[in-house]
């Protein structure tokens, strides 16, 4: 649905969709479970969060296969870290 939204949208400078879930880190240590919060393209904006370091989250960074349809939150290739985290 949001896809649609977003196509059709005259009235908004952006628009987004959110959700959160959680996911395993791993690294030297044991794995770590951690909260994570999907976004798609247009939520930064349209909250008017600017990016602290580097750019926006793209369009094109939600094409992949690695979630089924009808999820939007394809692609896995884009973190962002919070200062908490970093």
């Amino acid at each position: 649905m949001y896809v649609t939204y977003a196509e059709q949208n005259r009235v908004f400078q952006s628009l987004g969709v959110w959700t959160t879930t959680f996911s395993s880190v791993t690294g030297l240590a044991e794995p770590e479970q951690v909260r994570v919060v999907l976004i798609s393209d247009g939520v930064l904006q349209s909250l008017n969060v600017q990016p602290a370091a580097g750019r926006w989250l793209l369009a094109e960074y939600q094409i992949g296969t690695t979630r089924p349809l009808p999820s939007i939150f394809l692609a896995t290739t884009r973190i962002m870290l919070g200062y908490g985290y970093w």
